[in-house]
């Protein structure tokens, strides 16, 4: 093989993986926001319990009637940002708020009630709109719709690092 089918090979496939990353990107984009579009229905959903996926990561779950037929769904964040004080038992004022963008901010200390601060964001049997696809109630996004822009810019930009990275080495193993 030579140095030049080498570095095409290379240039091929490492910058395929880049390619892919990109492309995943892309459809996750157009996905997230087809899926968006298509709940045009609006409902009232109930909170009926919380969901600890740990990390700071809490959410409600609610349930909702469309069709003639009961869902629960649980709500989703773009982010969750959790700031946890660790160490010697110090008094903490624990926190959490969502902000505008549907970002979930969480302050916790050494020793966090998840379930006081749940409840306090989202009471039990409090009402929170449910938006749904009429075609098929399953597929719905309680409050607001998720953007996924984290997953979507660090695939992108994840790709198209790989790629450069693949054409700069093309050029470096042919010197």
């Amino acid at each position: 093989m030579t140095i030049h089918e080498i570095a095409l090979l290379e240039l091929f496939l490492v910058g395929g993986i880049g390619v892919l990353l990109a492309i995943s990107a892309l459809l996750i984009s157009f996905i997230t926001e087809k899926r968006n579009r298509s709940c045009t229905e609006v409902t009232s959903g109930t909170v009926i319990k919380y969901r600890y996926l740990g990390d700071g990561n809490i959410s409600p779950v609610v349930s909702y009637r469309a069709m003639g037929s009961v869902y629960t769904k649980r709500k989703k964040f773009n982010s969750i940002r959790t700031v946890g004080i660790k160490g010697f038992p110090l008094h903490i004022e624990e926190d959490a708020y969502e902000d505008e963008k549907g970002n979930l901010h969480v302050k916790t200390g050494p020793v966090a009630n998840m379930k006081k601060l749940a409840e306090t964001l989202w009471p039990m049997g409090s009402s929170m709109k449910v938006y749904y696809n009429p075609d098929n109630p399953k597929v719905a996004y309680v409050d607001r719709p998720l953007k996924n822009r984290f997953v979507i810019t660090a695939f992108l930009l994840t790709g198209l690092f790989i790629i450069l990275l693949s054409v700069v080495l093309f050029y470096v193993i042919q010197m």
